[in-house]
């Protein structure tokens, strides 16, 4: 496990899998299957906002108020998007 405020590199994969243990298997999987392609084409709009290398951060809720995304990213010199955040249950957000 990384130490305390290292950031963790925000993949689909990694999203998908805290979603499903956030929900459970069967509505992990359907949250994740609408939330996430969602969320990574609704940031890279903002990433298209600044300029390469400036640093962007959004913060997504769930619907159901369950759990939240902090997502913060920049695009590299080669213009890819360079990804950090987690999902957290909204309780455990709360009383950090």
């Amino acid at each position: 496990m990384p130490p305390l405020n290292t950031p963790i590199p925000a993949t689909p994969d990694r999203l998908r899998e805290q979603l499903i243990e956030l929900y459970g298997p069967l509505e992990g999987e359907r949250s994740a299957a609408v939330l996430i392609p969602a969320i990574f084409r609704d940031f890279d709009k903002e990433l298209d906002k600044v300029e390469r290398g400036v640093s962007v951060r959004e913060t997504y809720r769930t619907e159901d108020g369950v759990a939240q995304l902090d997502l913060t990213g920049y695009r590299d010199d080669e213009g890819r998007a360079v990804l950090f955040g987690s999902f957290v249950r909204r309780s455990d957000r709360e009383e950090a």
